[in-house]
């Protein structure tokens, strides 16, 4: 993760060089656009929509991608790194391997 997230703000110092000074809900707002687009797809491949154009999971992992970017921005553009991030990212797997301990039923998505 360490890799990708300098990878992106390296990318975005070379072709945006003001994004540092953009306010977060410029990227939070882009994370919402990106999560509808995420929708719109998941919804199309359900037979929804009014596309003719059929929607592939190709199409959210695309999306996906663009939204980990904006996540990414959002926050460096609040002042925390990927260190605090695998840190937060450790503590809340930690959470839910805990939450989970002991459980003896599968839980099925369906």
């Amino acid at each position: 993760m360490m890799e990708l997230w300098h990878r992106i703000l390296s990318f975005n110092d070379r072709y945006f060089t003001d994004w540092r000074q953009a306010h977060p809900v410029f990227f939070s707002n882009a994370m919402a656009g990106e999560l509808g687009e995420i929708c719109n797809i998941t919804k199309r491949m359900a037979g929804g929509g009014t596309h003719r154009k059929p929607a592939k999971a190709e199409d959210i992992l695309e999306e996906s991608v663009d939204l980990l970017i904006y996540s990414v921005l959002l926050l460096q553009s609040l002042g925390f790194t990927a260190t605090h991030f695998k840190v937060a990212f450790d503590m809340k797997m930690k959470e839910l391997e805990e939450r989970m301990a002991g459980t003896t039923k599968e839980i099925h998505l369906k």
